[in-house]
């Protein structure tokens, strides 16, 4: 069995989804083992469909299909926005995602949200998509909520709780959801 593994070596805008794309066919797979919807991989086939990838793996236009690690963290809304643009241009995207993966929750978003525009001209140029929150939340605690749990009927008291551990955390920084 042939693998390829392709890893950058910065901050991206390396061509790692370029190079995805190449290695990809309807025999092969792509694995996405870390990061999350902040990736911006820009792919066009041949015959000219363009497509942004962030979630969904950049071989997906030449049919390769997708899996998510336990290290990614899925945000459901911009996962279905990503699935919805493929499939309206006629890609439908097979996508299977680690049950054990993170979920990036909008107050994920808004604490990383928060923070970026707190710190200024001290920015660090996040993207804002909270991965980095997510990933800070689902190691250290206090509230872990996994794709498994989607489904599940305490996903609302889960989501509640993730709602009051960034509250917690952004009166810890000083800030508050209006700032």
């Amino acid at each position: 069995m042939k693998i390829d593994v392709v890893i950058g070596n910065g901050f991206g805008d390396e061509g790692k989804g370029l190079i995805t794309d190449w290695l990809s066919s309807p025999g092969s797979g792509v694995v996405r083992f870390c990061g999350g919807a902040q990736a911006g991989h820009t792919v066009i086939d041949p015959s000219g469909l363009r497509h942004v990838f962030h979630q969904i793996g950049s071989g997906t236009l030449r049919g390769a299909p997708t899996f998510l690690s336990r290290f990614v963290a899925v945000d459901p809304v911009l996962f279905e926005k990503e699935r919805k643009e493929l499939v309206e241009r006629g890609v439908v995207p097979v996508v299977s995602v680690d049950p054990m993966a993170p979920v990036v929750t909008p107050y994920d978003v808004l604490l990383n949200q928060t923070t970026e525009m707190v710190r200024g001209a001290a920015r660090h140029g996040s993207c804002g998509c909270g991965v980095g929150e997510t990933m800070r939340r689902h190691e250290e605690g206090p509230v872990r909520l996994v794709v498994a749990e989607l489904d599940s009927p305490l996903l609302e008291d889960k989501l509640a709780a993730v709602e009051g551990a960034v509250r917690e955390e952004l009166k810890q920084r000083g800030m508050s959801p209006s700032d």
